[in-house]
């Protein structure tokens, strides 16, 4: 079977593709790394993890025909499962069975924050991330717009499973429980948390760790950027999100406070906040 691990960036969806690969492994189910070649990566990133940036016909030939009937291989992703008309090349294998999908979601305004934080650290290093850099709101709401069309178009395909940001980082087994029932697989619970343990120590892991709170639009954005995003897509909250509404929890005053991260400028006390 062919396990496909979507996610906008910062969605936590690192972090699951991770816990899933995890899972199937010690279900007894081998991995299969792909070629860079096969899956026609254009930055040429080779290694055990099966990064795929284009669903196009030949990606998908060459993974149908790399993974075994009788064996589960994780592939992880960006993008969305095609362009142009539908249904895309990935979709009559998903309808048959031989693939199925799982989709790592987040609430877009706390997506924009993390996503700031990448930009900032980048900026920090002195490099620049590829493509826009998200300085404006339009350049942020384009992202955004962007990373939650690719979900909704595999959240149209049969049997996608919804993991939410907040599960995955914070209740672990929840999600980790909700993957092996998609894929009909069964671990101990205890087994899951020695896997959450061991998938979250290592050093790869804890250096693309995000902030790694749970609604931090709540703290962190006015509630005029909130309004911005809300109304922006009011279909992908509506699917994803029913109820969200505009949510500022008020200081603490015996704790530091978190600054707001308006939109249109640098985050650079924000991120001085963090790193304190």
């Amino acid at each position: 079977m062919i396990y496909i691990c979507y996610g906008a960036k910062k969605s936590g969806s690192t972090l699951a593709y991770n816990l899933s690969r995890a899972l199937v492994e010690e279900c007894g189910h081998e991995h299969i790394a792909l070629s860079a070649e096969a899956r026609q990566d254009v930055l040429g990133h080779a290694g055990r993890v099966n990064t795929i940036r284009n669903w196009n016909p030949d990606v998908v030939a060459a993974i149908d025909a790399a993974v075994p009937l009788d064996q589960i291989v994780t592939f992880r992703t960006h993008h969305g499962p095609g362009r142009g008309r539908k249904p895309f090349p990935i979709e009559p294998i998903i309808a048959a069975g031989r693939a199925k999908v799982q989709i790592s979601i987040r609430d877009p305004r706390d997506l924009a924050l993390s996503m700031r934080d990448v930009v900032q650290r980048l900026k920090d290093l002195g490099r620049q991330r590829r493509g826009s850099q998200l300085d404006t709101t339009e350049e942020l709401l384009a992202h955004l717009g962007r990373n939650l069309s690719y979900t909704m178009d595999w959240a149209d395909t049969p049997g996608a499973l919804i993991l939410k940001y907040e599960d995955t980082a914070f209740t672990p087994e929840r999600s980790m429980r909700s993957i092996l029932q998609q894929l009909n697989q069964s671990l101990p619970p205890q087994r899951c948390l020695e896997i959450f343990d061991r998938v979250t120590s290592t050093d790869n892991a804890v250096r693309n760790k995000n902030v790694g709170r749970p609604a931090r639009h709540t703290r962190e954005m006015s509630a005029e950027d909130q309004e911005i995003i809300l109304g922006k897509f009011p279909e992908f909250y509506r699917r994803f999100f029913p109820g969200a509404e505009v949510a500022v929890v008020p200081a603490d005053p015996t704790k530091e406070p978190t600054p707001e991260r308006p939109m249109d400028q640098p985050d650079t006390a924000a991120m001085a906040h963090k790193a304190g």
